[in-house]
């Protein structure tokens, strides 16, 4: 499981409840997930994100940061969630069974975060399974890394947009306030 995995092996996609697709590997139905993930992601934190004024200067401040601390998140929630517990899950259960463990696990683990509430719960549980399945296909973390990496870059745009707004209306409601 702590491996990249077998990235051209083919996507079963009836463990996802679609339909059979011949010919469809990995390396496509990856690079599918990676995309599908980020766009809704995108889509939930849209809002925050239109704060930032000024991508090209936000991001050659900040774009580094955003994308290392992304990555190394993705990286140990993978290793924890779907890395280890998947190790040790597979040995005594069935994969549907164990993805299950992943996503409720995964799941339970944002119920504190950034952000929470049923919607972000429920989605983590969904992500969790999706990457747990992925995970066992292809024998391997990659593919869960990246589409969780996307994400958390987005998330983490999303964020440092919220902080920015926040502190430009504080900036503005400090200078046109009263002079003492």
């Amino acid at each position: 499981m702590f491996s990249i995995g077998a990235l051209a092996s083919p996507v079963q996609m009836e463990a996802f409840g679609l339909p059979h697709v011949d010919g469809v590997s990995w390396v496509q139905g990856g690079c599918l997930l990676t995309l599908g993930f980020g766009l809704a992601t995108l889509a939930l934190v849209f809002g925050s994100l239109r704060n930032i004024q000024n991508w090209p200067a936000f991001f050659g401040k900040f774009g580094f940061w955003v994308i290392a601390i992304s990555a190394v998140n993705a990286l140990s929630e993978e290793l924890i969630y779907r890395g280890a517990i998947i190790a040790v899950a597979r040995e005594l259960w069935e994969p549907s069974q164990v993805a299950l463990l992943s996503a409720v696990l995964f799941a339970l683990a944002h119920v504190r975060g950034q952000a929470s509430g049923f919607a972000v719960v429920s989605g983590s549980a969904v992500v969790g399974w999706c990457l747990a399945m992925v995970t066992m296909q292809t024998h391997g973390l990659f593919w869960a890394w990246c589409a969780h990496c996307v994400q958390d870059v987005v998330i983490f745009l999303s964020f440092l947009g919220a902080m920015t707004d926040a502190v430009q209306r504080h900036d503005t409601a400090q200078s046109s306030g009263p002079v003492a």
